[in-house]
């Protein structure tokens, strides 16, 4: 196919809403923000999956309802099959589970931190092409483990990321609800299995939309008076202790639901994080796989207005997808660009503005250039960067003055300068860019001196 743009066409059709080109600066930012996410999660214990970047639609059709599949990018295969690019991780992680069900060892502790992909409007908070961190820990339904010390956990782990990046209790605050409880209310109001999934969705919309129009939706869903009542009341519950106190909510008290979420604020309290969470009836999270425990923490300042992440429990997506094990499973998402969005609105910096370049190499003579690039392959080797001064290629090396000059300018810290008379003695100098103290030493010396890790 023949290109038919001109120069200046291309440079505006490469600017894609919602994706990202990314300077080196950018890159290292981006990883140091990889990094401390890598290290919180497997302070934990857990380990790194990954999986295809391409998916078939059928996998996020299984659970993850609609609203999801209108935002995903698909296309035809040469065979016929829909293929998408991932929206999100959860199924695939869960087909790796029911498709290895029976080699694995139980309980898993996975995590992975994947690029995903969702056409939507890009708008602040929000991107078409994001990392998204996973959570997850998959065990056998008849383990006889207690199922709340795995949710406590996952919500820890996602608590202190936030730590990791500075942020505190006054900053953030974890929300949390239990799906299978609410479906207990549901279940007292003999709510019609189809209008579940729509009040379920009105619910996660109420923070969103008026609230007249929530009130007039919620009188077209639940007709009686008195259902309605009962989820005006539930909905307004500050603490889980109320459930137990208020008279409607009463038969509540004894169910495992119940129980549960109970032991789960419990667990937290034992983690140290529960200045961080709240019982928030609202939370229900729109994807359709939930079952049990989900949770989804803010901005407590509330100067970011959408959620930061999310999660829940599913205990039947790994047999949708062809387990024939019953697997209960907790997870969360927690995405790139919210986080980025609470650092900057916090002012929280990161990553130093400073080279990360060890040594920068300036050679006085021509006749030393294949000696200096000796010297700094072997610095390499140690686990150092090092780079040598652009003028060694040309035709003329650049005067000493004007090399330090360019490595003074990228913000080197160390210099090492090859003078012909030193080097014959096996010697290099080594100056610091930021005193301008300098010294002479072995070059065996310094080479041997370099921490294996960098």
């Amino acid at each position: 196919m023949s290109n038919n743009l001109s120069p200046d066409e291309l440079q505006v059709k490469g600017s894609m809403k919602g994706f990202e080109y990314q300077s080196p600066e950018r890159r290292k930012f981006l990883r140091e923000m990889e990094n401390r996410i890598r290290i919180s999660v497997e302070s934990f214990g857990f380990q790194e999956m990954g999986g295809p970047m391409l998916q078939p639609i059928e996998f996020y059709q299984v659970k993850s309802g609609d609203d999801l599949l209108s935002h995903t990018y698909s296309f035809e295969d040469a065979d016929g099959s829909l293929l998408v690019l991932r929206p999100e991780m959860t199924p695939t992680v869960a087909y790796m589970v029911a498709k290895g069900e029976r080699e694995l060892a139980f309980p898993l502790r996975w995590w992975s931190n994947p690029d995903l992909f969702r056409k939507e409007k890009p708008q602040k908070g929000r991107k078409r092409q994001f990392k998204q961190l996973n959570v997850d820990v998959f065990d056998r339904l008849d383990s006889g483990r207690n199922r709340a010390f795995d949710d406590s956990e996952v919500i820890s782990v996602a608590i202190s990321i936030f730590e990791r990046f500075g942020l505190s209790s006054s900053d953030i605050v974890m929300r949390i609800n239990s799906r299978s409880l609410l479906e207990k209310v549901f279940d007292s109001i003999d709510l019609d299995k189809e209008q579940r999934p729509k009040l379920l969705a009105l619910i996660d919309r109420k923070p969103k939309i008026p609230e007249e129009v929530f009130t007039q939706e919620l009188k077209t869903l639940v007709e009686s008076p008195e259902s309605y009542n009962l989820i005006t009341k539930w909905l307004s519950l500050k603490t889980v202790d109320e459930i137990s106190e208020i008279d409607e909510f009463m038969f509540l008290d004894n169910t495992n639901e119940y129980l549960e979420l109970v032991k789960v604020f419990e667990l937290l309290r034992v983690f140290g994080k529960e200045k961080y969470c709240e019982f928030a009836p609202d939370i229900v999270r729109g994807l359709g796989y939930y079952t049990g425990t989900v949770f989804e923490a803010f901005d407590k300042k509330n100067e970011f207005k959408r959620s930061l992440m999310g999660g829940g429990r599913y205990d039947n997506l790994t047999k949708a997808l062809g387990g024939k094990t019953a697997i209960t499973g907790i997870g969360f998402g927690f995405g790139n660009v919210p986080l980025e969005e609470i650092l900057i609105i916090r002012k929280i910096e990161i990553v130093k503005k400073e080279n990360d370049i060890d040594y920068y190499v300036v050679v006085q003579s021509e006749e030393n250039i294949y000696q200096a690039a000796e010297i700094a392959e072997k610095l390499r080797q140690k686990g150092k960067r090092v780079v040598l001064d652009e003028s060694v290629s040309k035709n003329k090396l650049d005067k000493v003055n004007k090399q330090l000059a360019k490595a003074n300018k990228i913000g080197v810290k160390n210099s090492l300068i090859v003078f012909p008379n030193e080097l014959s003695e096996n010697q290099i100098i080594v100056k610091n860019m930021e005193s301008g103290e300098q010294v002479t030493t072995d070059i065996l010396k310094l080479i041997k001196s370099q921490s294996e890790l960098h």
